[in-house]
């Protein structure tokens, strides 16, 4: 509340600060004058506010006075004469209390709960979840110790095969598809330790596995431990870039996210965020195979069909070498070989290299014959070139299996033959 007063007759009024400015007419001299024009002289005790009336707004409305009890100060209606709480009477100060009694709804909401039979079924519903809880806890663990157990012998039995000379395709094939997302972790976990064979038992079947989520890997690559960052590359390489490239395909974007960084790690490439984008397209995996080319440098020369020749003899059949990266891939028969990492060089095992250049060919029986090699490297980056190298253990009938134009009639020593790639002649019409 404001005072303002009508500069002509001095006239007081009460007002509010919004009607300043307004113009409004006074009621005692009837002239006009603008709201807080003039305002009383200071006082330091005002004098009686009810010789003053409103003026520019709505006079507010005079608030009744609450009523309380006598007794017990509870609020009463301006009318009533007994107390609702204490039942005092506010004009002769008895006390009349009556008995309260419970309202229909009262009755029927609150006193017809069974709140002792709730507790109860509350608690044993609380008992029997801590028991399923529990019961659940223990299955999980025995369920999750099995599959621990499971997946050690599974490597036990690898590493026994791999001693007893065991040929590792063939344990790959056997094995395809064990290790999954689920146990990826606890296999890379076997990728350290001092026994070799049960390293290299780990590493085929994680590359002969279904996993398509290879963050563990990727983390154990990049890792402080320097045995298991190797580990895990090697295990990066067997799983072979082929496949990683059909996982940077793969219908999920985090698995191709993470295809692509394994692919950038195994062929050391400095790959910014809009060419991990571009990989992580989901583009049919030739595209990929081909963007992947140009960022490591196209090899036309060395991509194609071409004959074998070994010495001076020419194979009948042509094979078939196909680049991904940094890595070619040798496709001979049914069997494919690729390069090793860090260099374009092939090492094929002689009972690998027979079984996929002849027919009905028994690996098992080439590893008791002979052993040695085919080695194949690209000089200058546009010829294959290499050696074949055996040494028998016996002599058999007839010729050696496979395309090995060799003279073999003395076992123990070895035998070294040139051995280059050529492309086939084109046939003249």
């Amino acid at each position: 509340m404001v005072r303002v007063q009508c500069p002509h007759c001095k006239r007081r009024y009460r007002t509010k600060i919004e009607a300043f400015g307004r113009t409004a007419v006074c009621t005692k001299c009837s002239q006009t004058f603008k709201i807080g024009e003039a305002r009383p002289p200071f006082e330091w005790q005002a004098t009686d506010l009810a010789e003053d009336s409103w003026i520019g707004v709505p006079e507010p409305e005079e608030k009744k006075e609450m009523k309380h009890c006598i007794i017990c100060d509870a609020p009463l209606l301006p009318d009533t004469v007994r107390c609702p709480e204490c039942g005092t009477n506010q004009v002769t100060g008895l006390v009349h209390k009556s008995r309260r009694t419970r309202s229909a709804e009262e009755s029927t909401i609150w006193s017809v709960i069974p709140f002792r039979l709730i507790g109860i079924l509350l608690g044993i519903a609380l008992l029997g979840a801590g028991v399923f809880w529990g019961v659940q806890c223990i299955t999980r663990q025995s369920v999750q110790m099995g599959d621990e157990l499971a997946d050690a012998a599974m490597l036990s039995r690898v590493t026994k095969e791999l001693e007893r000379g065991e040929d590792e395709r063939e344990i790959a094939l056997n094995y395809a598809g064990y290790v999954k997302d689920s146990n990826l972790p606890r296999f890379i976990e076997m990728l350290v330790g001092n026994d070799a064979r049960r390293r290299q038992a780990a590493m085929l079947l994680i590359a002969a596995g279904q996993a398509t989520r290879l963050d563990p890997l990727l983390a154990a690559a990049r890792g402080y431990d320097q045995q298991a960052a190797d580990a895990s590359l090697a295990t990066l390489w067997t799983i072979g870039p082929r496949r990683l490239v059909e996982l940077s395909s793969h219908e999920d974007e985090a698995v191709r996210k993470t295809a692509v960084q394994a692919l950038a790690l195994i062929f050391d490439l400095d790959v910014n965020d809009a060419r991990v984008a571009q990989l992580s397209r989901p583009d049919p995996a030739p595209r990929k195979i081909l963007l992947l080319n140009e960022i490591c440098r196209p090899w036309p020369e060395l991509v194609g069909s071409f004959v074998v020749t070994i010495g001076e003899t020419s194979s009948p059949f042509t094979v078939e070498i196909e680049q991904i990266g940094k890595a070619f891939y040798l496709k001979a028969g049914n069997e494919e070989f690729i390069t090793s990492r860090g260099d374009q060089r092939f090492d094929i095992p002689i009972h690998r290299w027979c079984t996929a250049t002849g027919s009905a060919v028994d690996g098992r029986s080439v590893r008791q014959m002979m052993s040695g090699s085919v080695t194949l490297a690209a000089r200058a980056g546009a010829i294959w070139e290499g050696q074949v190298a055996i040494t028998l253990a016996r002599v058999g009938p007839g010729p050696l299996p496979g395309f090995l134009p060799l003279d073999a009639t003395a076992p123990g020593r070895r035998i070294e033959a040139p051995l280059h790639l050529e492309r086939p002649a084109r046939r003249t019409p």
